[in-house]
Parts: C-alpha cells; structure tokens; sequence
C-alpha cells in the first residue's frame, strides 16, 4: 500500500511538474493556459443532478451553471441586488418578470432574498419540463410555457439546445411553425392590473423582441429591466442594438449599470451618454473580444432615486 501510494504522488508530481514546464515556456510567447468550464459536447439532453442555491435540481450534463457559480462569486448575484434596493426603495410590492426561466436558477436564486410573486416565461419544451420539476412546490410562483417577440403571431422556429441554454433560430431545415405573443398582450389578457417591478430576460437574441412587445407594459410600470445584450445574437435575428437604446430612452429610461457576463461590474452610465454607449456597442462586435456580452441593468427616469441609491451601494459592494 505504501508503494503503491510512492508511485501515484510520483506520478502526480511528474504531471504537475509538465503542466508548470510547458505553462512557463508558453507564458514566454505571451500565451497563458487558464482552466476552464468543459464542453460537454454529446451532453446537451443527458439528464443529471445537481444542488444550487440549496436546492436539488435536474439539468443537462452540458449546462455551466454548476461552474459559473464556483468560479466566479459574483455570478447572478447583481439581480438579487437590484431586488432588493427595489424593495427598499418602492412604496407598494411588486411581481418579478423572469423571461428565459430556463431550469429555475433564477427563480432559485431570488428566493434567497425575497417572496415576492415571480412570473417565469419559458418557451422551450425541453427546459420547461425541467423547469416545472426544478421549482415545484416554490409559492408564489407563475409558470408559464410561452413564447414571447413583439407581437402576437406564427414565426418559422426551431429551438437549437447547446451548453444549457436554448436558442429559437428561422435558419434551420427543422423549423416549424410555432405561436408566438407579445408581453403586452399576454400581461393585458392574464394579469392586467399586475404591478411589476423588475423585468429579467436572457433569451439568445429575442431580448430586444420581447421588450419592443412589452412597451405598453413597461411604460405603465417602469419596471428595472435586467437584460443580456448580445450584439451578434440581436443582429442574427434582425435587431440593431443601438437603435434599441434609443427606443429605451423613449420609452423614459435612463440610468445604465453595465456587468459582464460573470455578474461584475464594468461601469455606470445613462442612454444619453452617447459616445459610451456607442463604445460599449463597438466592443462586443463579432465577439472578437474578451467579453462576448454584456448584462445590463437599465433604470427609469423616473427611479432617480432608486438609481443612485443603487450605483452608491453597488460601489461599495464591489470596493470591498
């Protein structure tokens, strides 16, 4: 036994030993090898468990948010943040919007910090299965199997599921006919006197669709939208980002936090910075870039105070 315990700590002592002589010959040609989340290729529907936010839940072998939330501490983190100030900073309760619901990780992770009524939108047969089995039981929570874009209709569909996530493409020999509506649409026909607070929506490229569908909502709640801005994803499906800023400022938005997509921080500006909105634009083009996306946390003109109270505490979260 104790030779044969010799030769595994030699064995791992000579692979370490490699590992740290070819890191410090690449490192002198300006190349670094860094760890990083498996691709599980064949794994996108391969069902296994795991725990988040205290909870056991059934997912995709191929999905990464068992390794973002180990890796990166900030991961998620900033929407339970934003709930928060708004509730300390809004007079009356509000429900919470999560579009993209995916396996239930965000309705998970809310429930970390709050009770408040969470309406999850998710399209995806695959997921909302898993979605229903993930978070059943959870009070106060409002499932709902629907896809949404910006307006009621049909769109030639097919939904493509890779690395955790599912994204709608019309350029695929698979695709079908699928109904599709608007928020506003769905909002005014289901709950039309639900007061809404903060509007999450993570969807591979219909994020901007769907808020164009929910203008009327938006303007009657001026809800903290909670977005991912995904340039070349907008641009496959026809939508131009910057033009999206504008109409967020017509519809009396203001006030920009902008994290990357590990949940940190990167700046704070408004939609009527243009140059900085421009420049955050222009970055994440074609994704040559070390960040593909952005996550964006977007305030109404009418939440200035919420908006500085938050930036204020949001600077000293991250000064720490």
């Amino acid at each position: 036994m104790r030779f044969s315990g010799r030769k595994k700590w030699a064995a791992n002592f000579k692979k370490s030993s490699v590992k740290k002589l070819v890191k410090r010959v690449l490192s002198r040609f300006g190349l670094y090898v860094i760890t990083g989340y498996k691709n599980y290729f064949f794994s996108n529907k391969k069902i296994v468990t795991a725990v988040i936010y205290g909870r056991k839940v059934l997912l995709p072998k191929a999905h990464s948010i068992t390794y973002n939330l180990a890796h990166f501490p900030f991961y998620n983190s900033n929407l339970q943040r934003i709930v928060q100030s708004c509730r300390q900073y809004r007079q009356e309760n509000f429900s919470i919007v999560d579009i993209g619901a995916n396996i239930g990780d965000t309705l998970l992770m809310l429930r970390e910090v709050t009770d408040l009524p969470v309406h999850c939108f998710e399209g995806d047969d695959f997921y909302f299965d898993l979605l229903q089995k993930n978070v059943s039981g959870i009070a106060n929570t409002h499932l709902h199997k629907v896809l949404l874009s910006d307006k009621p209709g049909q769109i030639r569909v097919h939904s493509r599921i890779s690395l955790g996530s599912s994204q709608f493409v019309s350029d695929d020999d698979k695709a079908v006919l699928q109904d599709f509506t608007s928020l506003d649409h769905f909002f005014l026909t289901h709950f039309p006197d639900e007061p809404i607070g903060v509007l999450k929506t993570d969807t591979d490229g219909f994020d901007l669709k769907i808020i164009e569908g929910g203008a009327a909502t938006i303007r009657k709640n001026h809800p903290v939208i909670f977005m991912e801005y995904d340039r070349a994803l907008f641009e496959t499906n026809g939508n131009e980002g910057l033009r999206f800023f504008d109409f967020l400022e017509e519809l009396g938005y203001s006030g920009l936090v902008v994290y990357d997509n590990y949940g940190k921080m990167l700046c704070i500006t408004s939609l009527q910075d243009k140059p900085a909105i421009r420049a955050l634009h222009a970055y994440i083009g074609k994704k040559n870039a070390a960040l593909p996306f952005y996550d964006l946390a977007v305030f109404s003109a009418t939440d200035a105070t919420l908006f500085r109270a938050f930036v204020a505490s949001e600077l000293a979260f991250f000064e720490k």
